[in-house]
């Protein structure tokens, strides 16, 4: 009897990765520890890339592309200096993705945000950033005292940015998606929703602090 094997997504993944590293390690000196990270991060943008293309397909036929494009790089443009949360699954966080770029773009394209809201929802922001960020996670700590303080500064430096943006647009579907990509990004900062989900925060308190020279 013909035996299949049925690859889960996590199996194709890792099963092409191993692949392109094989090649790559053919084809260029590398030892273990190199040959790993390169695997590991082919996974991680083939990963990214089904989920981006599961995102935008469904902002697609929602007909909210652009919507979602707007809030996922506002939110992205916060998030890679204030760090914040990550889901411990793919599906976790393939489920969350779905919910703030597609659904929430969706549901809130006939709401209307006045410049007062946006206005306060910034220096909300604003402040939540000046004493929160960076949040780290176990992963992640962010152990070095002076990248946390500078990816605090840069943080809210990438508020005022974004905040100046909606200050000079016109268009109200751009001003609103960008507040939401600021006001979801921030929510996955506060001690609150560490708590909510039970998850550890401020980790870099369990390490020894280490210092730039």
């Amino acid at each position: 009897m013909t035996k299949y094997v049925i690859l889960s997504k996590k199996n194709w993944v890792e099963f092409i990765a191993t692949m392109v590293a094989d090649w790559i390690k053919r084809n260029i000196v590398i030892d273990d520890l190199e040959y790993l990270k390169i695997k590991l991060g082919i996974e991680v943008i083939l990963i990214n890339l089904l989920k981006g293309t599961v995102i935008y397909g469904l902002a697609f036929v929602l007909n909210t592309f652009y919507l979602t494009l707007i809030l996922h790089t506002s939110y992205l443009f916060l998030r890679v200096k204030s760090h914040g949360l990550h889901a411990k699954t793919s599906l976790n966080c393939s489920t969350i993705s779905i919910v703030l770029f597609v659904l929430l773009p969706y549901f809130s394209r006939h709401f209307i945000f006045s410049n007062h809201f946006i206005i306060i929802s910034f220096m909300v922001s604003f402040l939540c950033l000046n004493r929160y960020a960076p949040a780290d996670t176990e992963k992640q700590p962010l152990i070095n005292r002076q990248r946390r303080e500078k990816l605090r500064k840069q943080s809210l430096i990438h508020c005022l940015i974004l905040f100046f943006i909606t200050l000079m647009i016109k268009n109200p579907d751009i001003k609103k998606m960008i507040t939401l990509g600021i006001l979801s990004q921030i929510i996955f900062t506060l001690p609150l929703t560490y708590k909510i989900l039970k998850r550890s925060y401020n980790n870099y308190e369990k390490y020894t602090e280490t210092f730039d020279e």
